[in-house]
């Protein structure tokens, strides 16, 4: 999370409005995966190889 500024935005977001640490964190990892299930639907996944 700490590599996307967008999902670290939104995590701090939802920290910012009382939810606890573990409830924001459930709650990114829902929204990371709905993008990779709409980008596997649409063809356009990206291969990331470490």
């Amino acid at each position: 999370m700490s590599d996307d500024p967008i999902m670290k935005a939104a995590f701090e977001k939802l920290k910012a409005k009382g939810k606890p640490g573990k409830v924001a964190l459930v709650a990114i990892m829902r929204r990371m995966i709905i993008i990779l299930n709409a980008r596997m639907r649409d063809h356009n996944a990206i291969i990331i190889d470490r």
